[in-house]
């Protein structure tokens, strides 16, 4: 007997495939049987396995005639990637590996995205006079402020004023303003004043400096002058003076004896106070001499009787 060596039938079933791309942590290539249909892909990575089928679509496949229009497949692996280098293993049903694998895929995890604010703000006029600005919940509502002056206790106010700028951006319901007047709260020179929401977080643009009244100067006690003399007043003498000369007073003539005679005494004592009658006030009296005895003398003749007034005149 002679022996006649066979080739062994070629199998039935093959798989043909290759890895495509390998960015962002995604693996992602096709994998068809011989016949073009679909077929399963595993990678492994870091101890790790994920399956998946090539049923995408791959018209380039069926361009060539490989394919019935399927056979692409893709992997995720983000969540199993560690930071830096990773190994990772493609492989076929029958554990052929894929054409291109291993893979070295260098990882670098993605900042975490910061958490979505609660609360929204800002501020929108700073002065001596008032504080406004806006606040609103991630869902549009008002929420409260907190507005502290200095070392002053903390003021809260709510965010309830009509906003219709808000509204019209979709960002409220019509409300969101806030606002607190600053008059007597300030101090002189510089002010500290922070803005803080809900959370506790500071609104953008908190803290801030406000300049509170200007300082007093301190008042001086006014100076007493003493009063000042008076000026003397001046009389100006006349351009001309005429000096009229008034005529001498005439005195009014002694009545005669016979006139005073007449007169009553009511009527002397009025012609003496007015100056018609004048009485002289009678001489000092002369010394008297001692008395010298002589002769008696004979006596002479009565002189005639005179008149009381004229006596009283000595006349």
């Amino acid at each position: 007997m002679k022996l006649i060596d066979k080739p062994s039938p070629t199998p039935t079933i093959g798989y043909l495939g290759a890895v495509d791309d390998d960015r962002q942590g995604r693996l992602s290539g096709w994998a068809i049987t011989r016949q073009g249909d679909p077929c399963e892909v595993t990678a492994t990575v870091n101890g790790r396995s994920f399956a998946t089928a090539s049923d995408l679509p791959r018209p380039d496949l069926a361009a060539k005639g490989q394919s019935r229009g399927a056979g692409g497949w893709r992997i995720e692996l983000a969540d199993a990637l560690e930071p830096g280098e990773n190994r990772i293993d493609i492989t076929l049903p029958d554990g052929t590996p894929l054409s291109g694998s291993p893979r070295m895929v260098i990882w670098t995890p993605a900042p975490a995205a910061a958490p979505a604010p609660r609360h929204l703000g800002a501020i929108d006029s700073a002065n001596a006079r008032l504080l406004s600005g806006w606040a609103l919940t991630a869902t549009g509502d008002p929420c409260e402020v907190t507005i502290t002056v200095g070392d002053d206790d903390p003021v809260t106010v709510l965010s309830e004023g009509t906003r219709a700028d808000l509204a019209a951006k979709g960002m409220s319901r019509g409300a969101g303003g806030w606002h607190l007047f600053l008059e007597g709260r300030l101090m002189p020179g510089a002010n500290r004043v922070t803005i803080a929401l809900p959370d506790g977080s500071a609104m953008p643009g908190s803290p801030l400096t406000i300049e509170g009244p200007p300082v007093a100067a301190p008042v001086q006690p006014e100076a007493v002058e003493p009063p000042a003399p008076p000026a003397p007043i001046v009389v100006p003498a006349p351009t001309s003076a005429v000096v009229t000369e008034l005529p001498p007073r005439q005195r009014p003539a002694m009545p005669s004896l016979a006139e005073l005679d007449e007169l009553s005494l009511d009527d002397i004592a009025l012609a003496v106070a007015s100056g018609r009658v004048r009485v002289d006030a009678p001489p000092p009296p002369e010394p008297v001499a001692p008395p010298v005895i002589a002769q008696p003398e004979p006596e002479a003749a009565p002189s005639p009787r005179r008149s009381w007034m004229a006596r009283l005149l000595g006349r």
